[in-house]
Parts: C-alpha cells; structure tokens; sequence
C-alpha cells in the first residue's frame, strides 16, 4: 500500500532534496548540484529539448540556464506531496534574463525520484515544467490550431 502524505514541513529524503535542489539552483553552485545527484539520472524540464539523461547533459542545462539569466529562483507550494522516494508540488519560478526581463511562472509542476548510493540519498529524476497555455480550463488537450 502506498501511503501518500501532504507535508508541510519535512526531513524526509525526497522532500529535502528537492528543496536543495531549489537552494542550490538559485545559488547556481554546479559543484554543490553534482553533489545532490546519482550517478544515473533522468531529467525533463520545460523546453522541448530538455530531455536529459545522465549527469553531463544536467551539467550543460544548468550551464544554459544560467548563462541565459541572471537570476533564477523556484518556490516550492505547500503542501508537498511524498511516498517513499518521490516528492511532488506546484511552485513558482522567478526568473531574471540577462536583458533584465523577468519571468514568474507561477504554476510550475516539479517532481523528484529519489535513490540510496553509497548509502546517500540522491536525486535519480527530476521533472519540472509549466501548463500548456493554450490549453483553457476544463479542457484535457491544448488547441491543435497552432
């Protein structure tokens, strides 16, 4: 049986890492985010192409983020949804470009799968992305009409 629990605080694995996946992003410290992931690792972000399948293609995303902007912040919604070795919650993304524009998304879906190496808990998956916007409420598929 899965026991799944909304969380407002916690220390449960998959919960911690995703907040320090969000610290780290936003302190844009490459070592400290190696440090967070396992050695096999699957990522999808928001872009078309943000397929990311171990840690060298992560490496060169986060270097594309942040070369792209910047700053960069996510804040994570309560409550965050865990089971075993999952965490799961909308959030918002602030996001700053290098022309200065800024960015706030504020219905980011984010998602961790966590595993144990070397008796170390690590981020196995990440998934972050945003609503299709043309896609109304109430509707289950964005418009075909692009």
């Amino acid at each position: 049986m899965l026991l799944i629990t909304n969380l407002i605080a916690t220390d449960a694995p998959p919960v911690q890492l995703l907040q320090d996946y969000c610290n780290v992003y936003e302190k844009r410290d490459l070592k400290k985010m190696k440090k967070l992931f396992a050695k096999k690792t699957f990522s999808l972000g928001t872009g078309r192409d943000e397929i990311l399948n171990g840690w060298s293609a992560m490496e060169a995303q986060l270097k594309r983020d942040w070369t792209q902007s910047k700053t960069g912040r996510i804040e994570l919604h309560k409550p965050i949804i865990t089971a075993n070795n999952w965490a799961s919650c909308t959030g918002t993304a602030h996001i700053t470009l290098c022309n200065g524009e800024k960015i706030v998304w504020p219905n980011l879906r984010m998602s961790i799968v966590v595993t144990k190496e070397n008796s170390k808990w690590k981020i196995a998956h990440t998934h972050a992305s945003v609503p299709a916007i043309d896609q109304p409420e109430g509707r289950s598929f964005p418009s075909l009409n692009r």
